[in-house]
């Protein structure tokens, strides 16, 4: 009779070693992939939160290898402990990294320990099982709504998902099955009280996905007006800020003194158009080699008209450099020393001469050599007052610190940071108070939504 109780227990022992030999296996094996797979994103995105993500998934895998090592020794509840809380746990703190997994999580919460008790003692443990789940379950809902990270995108967070649900769903298969076996064998009174508890689960789990969809539509929406309003609100302030600066240099090319001044240099020019541009390239190529204290430079930076730019620049500050050129090309007043003499070759000044009937430029911003100023140029042709002719060509660089200033007061979501799209498909990005020009092109996805929106 003893020796019956004695081989009881020793049988017992081995059927749930057996059991969590599949299960820490059924937890190991599927998070490999996933490490790969998430490391690769860092490496290829640099985004801190896929590493945190792959590091999470390797807490997993750890955890279910120690639980098989565990259960080689027979261990078997410690193995459970590991196993449970080495999986739960991680996948709960992948929340923190990445938005929009919410149910996935929750569900991975329940049914894991659901899972794992099952096996091992049945229904004697179920509730502690459902204990697990529900704190985990209010960790998950917890850190979702307060998350002290930025986390990855709606759209970068789908590989994690898929992960975590094909994962969570390989894990409770496996399981199952074997609980199942176990489960047939019950009573009538167990078979309620489990099918009960699921039923109490699913109809949970439903709630949670349906509330978790409509909080995120009216989230989203609400978001996106929010950020549609304040966005259309800084384009305005932007147009507003940038006519201003139109007008300024408008009012400036309608001075008397540079009038008079640049019909005085275009008279000069003699010849035919062939010997016009030879000159203007020998006095750019003498302009270009010559000293700061030259005449061919001292007598653009050091006449009258130049005096009244750097007035005008002391009144409006941001305007860090002004020149003029003639109606040909060639610098006529400058309150600093520009790169060249010869003007005419730029694309802005062709677009602002506008083949003699003139027209306002306005550039993306840029890096200016002359004036050593990432800011942006803006170009307007100067008219004679009696033939409306184009005599020349004003330019300023307007110095985008103004700018950065101006987008700073916008504070969009928790970004910290403005971005604003070029018409070329250059991506601007205002951060910190100063802007920086993305060397990238834009997304063309990005683009083909713009067009979409203008028609």
């Amino acid at each position: 009779m003893n020796q019956v109780k004695t081989v009881q227990p020793h049988q017992d022992t081995q059927n749930k070693a057996i059991l969590m030999t599949y299960a820490t296996l059924a937890g190991a094996i599927p998070s490999l992939i996933p490490i790969v797979i998430f490391t690769t994103q860092f490496v290829q995105s640099g985004l801190w939160q896929w590493l945190a993500t792959a590091i999470a998934t390797g807490i997993i895998s750890l955890s279910s290898f120690n639980a098989f090592r565990l259960t080689r020794s027979n261990k078997i509840d410690q193995a459970s402990h590991w196993l449970i809380w080495g999986i739960v746990i991680p996948a709960a703190s992948i929340n923190l990294f990445a938005g929009g997994v919410v149910l996935g999580l929750i569900f991975n919460a329940f049914l894991i320990p659901i899972a794992v008790l099952s096996l091992l003692y049945q229904t004697k443990k179920l509730g502690r099982a459902f204990l697990i789940g529900a704190v985990i379950s209010l960790y998950i809902l917890i850190s979702n709504r307060w998350t002290p990270f930025p986390r990855l995108a709606v759209e970068q967070v789908f590989l994690i998902a898929l992960v975590v649900w094909i994962s969570t769903a390989v894990f409770v298969l496996i399981n199952f099955y074997f609980a199942l076996r176990t489960f047939i064998a019950q009573s009538l009174r167990v078979k309620l009280v489990v099918a009960f508890l699921t039923v109490g689960v699913l109809a949970v789990g439903v709630m949670t996905f349906l509330n978790n969809r409509t909080t995120t539509t009216i989230l989203q929406n609400r978001v996106g007006t929010t950020l549609h309003s304040l966005a259309d609100s800084q384009a305005v302030a932007i147009g507003d800020l940038l006519a201003q600066q139109v007008n300024l240099i408008q009012t400036l090319a309608l001075d008397q003194l540079l009038e008079t001044r640049l019909e005085a240099v275009n008279a000069a020019y003699k010849g035919d158009p062939a010997t016009i541009q030879a000159r203007l390239d020998a006095l750019d190529q003498q302009w270009i080699s010559a000293l700061d204290a030259d005449l061919v430079i001292q007598n653009r930076v050091r006449n009258l008209t130049a005096s009244g730019f750097r007035k005008f620049r002391a009144n409006f500050p941001a305007h860090v450099e002004i020149f003029v050129t003639d109606k040909f090309g060639g610098v006529v007043a400058a309150t600093n020393r520009t790169s060249d003499y010869y003007q005419g070759d730029e694309d802005w000044w062709q677009l602002a001469f506008n083949n003699g009937s003139g027209d306002i430029y306005i550039a993306r911003p840029e890096f200016d050599e002359g004036s050593n100023t990432f800011g942006i140029n803006i170009a307007a042709p100067v008219y004679d007052n009696d033939t409306g002719a184009v005599i020349g060509i004003l330019r300023t660089t307007f110095d985008t610190a103004a700018l950065a200033d101006l987008l700073a007061t916008a504070e969009f979501a928790q970004s910290g940071r403005v971005e604003i799209y070029m018409p070329d498909g250059y991506e601007l990005e205002a951060k910190g108070g100063e802007l920086y020009l993305e060397t990238g092109e834009l997304d063309p996805n990005i683009v083909t939504q713009f067009q979409l929106l203008e028609k």
